[in-house]
């Protein structure tokens, strides 16, 4: 479980991180891509100043301050350019609209010095290769806002799928934490079977369920013979052993309906639903010689001793433990390795 535990933390921490660092890249692009739509908007203002000069001039009138309004637009991009380390194809292609629009300029005060019919043409088709290369600028900003723009989904995309996977590990967790504290509360940790606060519960309930509908009922407890002569002779480890090579013994001699606990430190309980007392004993003497037979690491042979109780009209959990627990005396007084019925 620890090991289990460790690894979902582990994913959470990454995928955390992971998320902080797309957050931070979608800031970044939310950074450098919110002046996108200005400049496709003021290369679309150069686009259009340029041919409204051109066909003021042609119509006899000079207008300086839309060439400055250019001027002005164009030093703003060059200046932006030198600026930042970002290499954007239009900002290419605005350099060639800079380069032409000083020829363009020269073109016009020419034309206005002399409106030959050569200067008409020069300043027209340099106009239109300006209206060109503008336009190019316009397509290749729009062409690299949406690059930008498409990263920037691959991204979202990502941490939505992020953010979805922490949640379930997260759900996992929250189980794993769950069904941990499940188990320690009602598991031994040694033996991983019912702890005593568990079989105490159970029984309370099972009382008051027998008193309402009149089952049958049978209670074994049983404790591991001269077990501390065990842990002095081998020390606590191979006593450990011991305990869970027993229940997994016991394990496997009785029912899924059966409640099996440990209530003590070598001692042991069976809670038998729907069974009388005859059963009871059969079953205690099959869990006797399960034991008996077997070949124990170390220790080699271990025995156990079993008092069997059984419940009566009136009887309490109280009562009924007290049953099975003469018993169990009875039967170590008698000389252990055997089974003692409650006389009651």
């Amino acid at each position: 479980m620890k090991k289990h535990s460790t690894f979902l933390i582990t994913i959470s921490l990454s995928i955390l991180i992971f998320i902080v660092i797309s957050v931070s890249l979608i800031l970044n692009f939310a950074r450098i891509t919110k002046e996108d739509p200005y400049t496709i908007n003021q290369i679309g203002i150069i686009r259009g100043s340029i041919q409204r000069i051109i066909k003021s001039e042609l119509s006899g009138i000079s207008n300086d301050e839309l060439i400055n309004t250019v001027d002005d637009l164009l030093n703003t991009f060059s200046n932006e350019k030198n600026s930042t380390t970002e290499n954007n194809e239009y900002q290419t292609f605005l350099d060639i609209v800079a380069a032409n629009w000083i020829g363009l300029k020269k073109d016009i005060y020419n034309y206005r010095i002399n409106p030959s019919p050569t200067n008409i043409k020069r300043i027209t088709e340099r106009s239109e290769e300006l209206w060109s290369e503008s336009d190019r600028a316009v397509l290749s900003a729009q062409i690299n806002a949406e690059k930008k723009f498409e990263a920037l989904k691959i991204i979202f995309y990502l941490l939505t799928f992020a953010m979805l996977f922490i949640f379930w590990i997260l759900f996992l967790i929250k189980h794993h934490i769950r069904d941990r504290l499940e188990f320690l509360v009602n598991y031994d940790e040694l033996t991983k079977i019912y702890n005593k606060r568990f079989f105490n519960d159970y029984m309370l309930k099972e009382i008051d369920t027998i008193e309402k509908h009149n089952y049958k009922l049978c209670l074994i407890i049983f404790d591991i013979d001269h077990f501390k002569k065990i842990n002095d002779t081998f020390g606590h480890g191979i006593g450990d052993d011991v305990l869970r090579e027993i229940a997994e013994i016991i394990n496997q001699n009785i029912r899924k309906s059966d409640i099996f606990a440990r209530i003590g430190g070598e001692e042991f309980a069976l809670i038998l639903p729907e069974t009388d007392i005859k059963n009871a004993a059969q079953l205690a003497e099959r869990l006797r010689k399960a034991v008996d037979r077997n070949h124990f690491k170390k220790v080699k042979h271990i025995t156990i001793s079993l008092g069997v109780g059984s419940f009566s009209t009136g009887d309490s959990f109280k009562s009924l433990f007290e049953k099975a627990d003469s018993a169990l005396y009875a039967a170590k007084n008698n000389g252990r390795n055997r089974i003692e019925l409650s006389c009651v």
